[in-house]
């Protein structure tokens, strides 16, 4: 029974494709231009697509982004709806930086999320997805 629930929640993970990561700076005309130095970043934009899993059912989701700084810590801001979940496989708890709430209806999905706290190091930014304790996407980018 163990390992064909394990199956059975492996099975439902959402396929992550097209995954992007990018600095962004919001234009006086509102449109938004994608930047590579660290100073001109106003926020970063996350965006994916989830693909389609008919093992699960439709109805809400919850996904959690992850940004890593280029000094290898997780970019955590409380009141901006920052926490920590359960990783899978052990009692390890993850700091996430946004959770990505949607509804899912068993099609592929577009997700984007923005972030624009703490962007000020020069470097390489890395973002990780979950889904029940489980990574199921990476992208990255990297400012000068």
């Amino acid at each position: 029974n163990q390992g064909l629930a394990k199956k059975v929640e492996v099975g439902s993970l959402l396929p992550i494709a097209n995954l992007d990561v990018e600095a962004i700076k919001k234009r006086n005309n509102g449109k938004e231009v994608e930047v590579k130095r660290v100073k001109a970043a106003e926020s970063l934009k996350i965006s994916f697509e989830t693909g389609a899993n008919k093992v699960i059912d439709a109805g809400p989701v919850s996904l959690y982004v992850r940004i890593i700084n280029p000094k290898g810590e997780t970019i955590a801001v409380a009141d901006q709806g920052s926490g920590t979940i359960a990783a899978a496989g052990n009692a390890e708890e993850v700091k996430f930086t946004r959770k990505a709430d949607f509804t899912y209806d068993q099609v592929n999905k577009k997700v984007v999320v923005y972030w624009s706290q703490n962007i000020k190091d020069a470097g390489t930014y890395k973002v990780e997805v979950y889904q029940n304790g489980y990574v199921i996407g990476q992208g990255q980018v990297t400012l000068v």
